[in-house]
């Protein structure tokens, strides 16, 4: 009986609810406007701007549905077919054609499906899931099949993704404090944990239907049309403190530069990491700084040669770069910018002479991006560097904020496309590594070519450039360090991180033993993968403490120490510098 009287307050919420919401559901004042606004900022300012047209408008009715319901499980195709209208007007609304009503519309509908969704869950929730052989879902709790085509459906996909998502609070609670209990205590609790986490959910999904923030999502999936990049930030956010600052803010955490000295057979090496070429110029934290202090010390300490890591560093100031480029090789020419509609600029190094002139090996990976990858291209260009890892991400362009409106946030635009000082863009295609290691991401599709309406690659006339003197013969290092590696290991990081991938977009099957052996397999092959990043204690050299770092905590530093000497990948460029120096 309580059970019943709960179902049934939480259908009379829910009409409550989407009564009131309906009410209020619409564009906020001057949101008619700013859309027009938006439309003109993103075509004089764009450097390659999408026609706004049907096809585009098509696009954006899309993604913003999709946005909406990524699992395609809160609208029905009902529902899709009541907003086909708005499917090719959407380019009359921004540019002021037509009437704004796309949003208002799809307000309304969405507020009654999560209702609707809330209602239907709350009766599921009351008895114990049944689970069948045959049900299964995507990894994101959806079907697979688009939108329900009836209400019968839908309901048995609310059915679905509630079991889903209780089988993952399952496969937990059985390796924890309830994995003594009976499967029917494991059940009901996996189901009431299932319920209250849906039902939060949504509830922050209706709330946020009477805010501005559909209306930002909407700008958003606009902006997205054109590049990925591109993006709409309201007022609120536009006011908030910046990402580098942030970024400066976790300094004390040990997350910015860090350096450390390895010991290999008589050699010592040095090795930088730079999880971002971070400039904060109100705290005084610039990475060029850091980088010629770290410079500076591996050299009062003798190394032979030096590593770069640059793996999963997403970028940052392009002023640091030109930086830091010249602090490693003798040469002007850093990076060239071209605009929409205009001659390629070249970028200067603003460092007069090298800081360091030894063997140097950069490690990068598909994470490595935008600023990263164009001091990495450079250091290739020159031939400073050998360059160690997987293809890097791709991202060739640049933002700038442009204002929407009358305080009403502003349109970060890409405007600039960067390519290298041999004329071709890091843009899409990345920087190729001279010596190709696996890449734990490279069947994950998470690099900029994956990425829907990307920017293509281009090319310009090549900068004059003088090649480094002491450039490495690379073709003659690889061979002789290919020779060291274990290519059989190489082989496994590479089996086990595809598995991942395919296992990670797989249907997922819904019965309980069945779940529990896909959960199971993918931990074990999670931690096999772990184990084989990992180098036995007798391959590993000694990683010691660098007299530059920001690590002031002793007992920290040298658990990170362990954790570099223990890389496999740090371990293969240093036999890189090792082959350099043996060659000398």
């Amino acid at each position: 009986m309580q059970r019943r009287k709960f179902a049934w307050l939480m259908a009379v919420l829910g009409v409550s609810w989407l009564r009131w919401s309906t009410a209020t559901a619409g564009m906020q004042p001057g949101q008619d406007t700013l859309l027009v606004s938006l439309g003109k900022v993103l075509k004089a300012h764009h450097y390659h701007p999408a026609h706004i047209d049907d096809a585009f408008s098509a696009q954006v009715w899309r993604t913003f549905l999709h946005t909406l319901d990524p699992s395609d499980n809160v609208f029905c195709q009902e529902d899709l077919d009541q907003l086909r209208p708005f499917e090719h007007r959407l380019d009359d609304e921004l540019e002021g054609r037509a009437p704004v009503a796309f949003l208002p519309a799809v307000t309304a509908l969405y507020q009654h499906r999560l209702a609707a969704a809330l209602e239907a869950d709350s009766m599921l929730a009351l008895q114990p899931f049944q689970y069948h052989a045959h049900d299964q879902v995507r990894a994101d709790g959806g079907s697979g099949q688009g939108y329900a085509a009836t209400e019968k459906v839908w309901h048995e996909r609310r059915s679905m993704s509630l079991k889903y998502l209780a089988l993952q609070y399952r496969s937990a609670l059985q390796k924890g404090s309830l994995a003594d209990s009976s499967d029917a205590v494991q059940e009901a609790t996996a189901r009431q944990k299932a319920i209250a986490d849906i039902t939060a959910r949504y509830h922050k999904l209706l709330a946020l239907t009477n805010t501005p923030e559909l209306f930002n999502i909407l700008a958003g999936a606009i902006c997205h049309q054109m590049d990925p990049h591109t993006d709409y930030f309201p007022p609120a956010a536009a006011a908030a403190p910046s990402a580098m600052g942030a970024v400066a803010d976790r300094m004390k955490s040990n997350m910015l530069l860090g350096t450390a000295l390895i010991h290999r057979n008589n050699h010592l090496y040095g090795y930088i990491v730079l999880p971002a070429f971070y400039l904060d110029t109100v705290r005084g934290f610039h990475c060029a700084d850091d980088l010629a202090k770290a410079l500076a010390s591996m050299d009062s300490s003798h190394v032979e040669g030096l590593i770069i890591d640059l793996r999963n560093n997403s970028g940052g100031s392009l002023l640091e770069v030109q930086a830091m480029v010249g602090m490693l090789v003798k040469g002007e020419a850093v990076v060239q910018l071209k605009g929409k509609d205009l001659e390629p600029a070249l970028l200067k190094s603003t460092t007069a002479q090298p800081i360091y002139n030894g063997p140097l090996a950069v490690l990068v990976n598909s994470q490595t991006a935008s600023a990263a990858e164009l001091f990495t291209a450079a250091m290739q260009d020159y031939g400073r560097a050998v360059i160690c890892g997987s293809p890097t991400f791709g991202k060739g362009t640049v933002q700038r904020p442009f204002p929407v409106g009358a305080e009403q946030g502003y349109v970060k635009v890409t405007f600039e496309q960067l390519f290298r000082v041999n004329g071709s863009s890091t843009q899409y295609r990345g920087v190729t590594p001279d010596l190709l290691l696996p890449d734990l991401y490279q069947f994950g599709k998470r690099r900029e070519a994956t990425r829907p309406q990307v920017l293509p690659w281009d090319s310009i006339p090549p900068a004059h450039i003088t090649r480094w003197e002491g450039a490495p013969q690379v073709a003659q290092l690889k061979a002789k360090v290919h020779r060291m590696m274990d290519d059989t290991l190489y082989a496994a990081i590479t089996q086990k991180s595809k598995w991942l991938a395919a296992h990670d977009t797989a249907m997922v099957p819904l019965e309980v033993a069945a779940y529990l052996q896909f959960a199971d397999a993918r931990r074990q092959n999670l931690e096999a993968l772990n184990q084989l990043l990992k180098l036995p204690a007798d391959r590993q050299d000694q990683a010691s403490p660098a007299s530059f770092s920001f690590m002031e905590d002793a007992a920290a530093y040298q658990r990170w120490l362990h954790l570099v000497q223990a890389d496999l990948f740090v371990h293969a460029a240093t036999g890189v510098l090792e082959a350099w120096v043996a060659r000398s």
